[in-house]
């Protein structure tokens, strides 16, 4: 008899992700029955198995052996906000349980792109936190389409990486969205009317407003790493001008996403309402 530890970490994770056995089974290239021996402690996977585990299921093989915790949480900030390699894992076990080949690719095609760029601030965090967290939110918030997912992880890619929404390998829809959400100033524009230009046009896009919504949400839980006073003031001030009324229209226009509205505005509100108050002390 195996450890029983083992499968009922794996039924547990599996049920989790929303994954039945013979998916998982298909997804690892065994049997069904492969699968219940592992859960019910008959047998464990064998060598070799518990690193693709480990990838299908999102977690790492000490967890998967109930030798460590899985869990999201802060690291050493000058590495990681979060962790890279569990929220790479999670989100491609979770696009690969659900067959959603526009999140397959743009994960990959983003982690490549972000390659070797790090947030704004002294941290040096490797800059595809930043789409990772956007999409494990709108993962968490059960915001659970292949076209939103995609659309996170790939916001900032055209903006930051100098590629065409065309480029992108992704459907249309994805690639329409990507395009609203990259911000470029035109000739002679001043930034309030560049920031009209864009917000005004992001409303009409009902992938591109969630992404943006939830894309604020990570700025601004971030920016006191990243930013000085002058600046966070400037960005406090761009999301009650912008940023809130957009999710205001956004509850009217797109109520599919009601649910998450009332969180991503609480979590809003509460951030830069306590930061403003924290830098106009100083």
């Amino acid at each position: 008899m195996a450890d029983i530890k083992v499968g009922n970490i794996i039924a547990a994770r599996r049920k989790e992700l929303g994954i039945t056995q013979l998916r998982l089974a298909e997804l690892m290239g065994v049997s069904e029955q492969a699968v219940r021996n592992w859960e019910n402690g008959s047998t464990e996977p064998g060598k070799g198995r518990f690193s693709a585990l480990s990838d299908v299921l999102g977690m790492p093989e000490s967890a998967l052996r109930g030798e460590t915790q899985f869990y999201f949480a802060p690291g050493n900030v000058g590495e990681h906000l979060f962790s890279e390699k569990h929220m790479y894992h999670f989100i491609k076990s979770h696009a690969s349980s659900k067959n959603w080949n526009n999140t397959l690719m743009a994960l990959k095609y983003a982690k490549s792109s972000h390659d070797g760029q790090t947030r704004k601030g002294d941290f040096a965090i490797p800059y595809i936190t930043h789409p990772l967290n956007v999409a494990c939110h709108a993962i968490s918030l059960e915001i659970n389409e292949d076209e939103v997912i995609a659309t996170a992880l790939l916001h900032d890619v055209c903006e930051d990486c100098d590629i065409a929404p065309e480029e992108l390998p992704v459907s249309d829809e994805v690639r329409e969205a990507v395009r609203l959400l990259t911000r470029i100033p035109m000739e002679g524009e001043s930034r309030e009317e560049t920031l009209e230009r864009y917000y005004s046009r992001l409303i009409k896009n009902r992938v591109a407003t969630i992404v943006k919504l939830l894309d604020r949400c990570n700025n601004v839980s971030f920016m006191t790493f990243a930013f000085p006073d002058s600046k966070i003031r400037e960005y406090i001030a761009e999301t009650r001008s912008y940023v809130l009324p957009l999710l205001e229209e956004a509850q009217t226009r797109y109520p599919v996403y009601r649910n998450a509205y009332f969180l991503i505005k609480y979590h809003i509100g509460s951030v830069i309402n306590s930061i403003d108050v924290l830098v106009n002390r100083k």
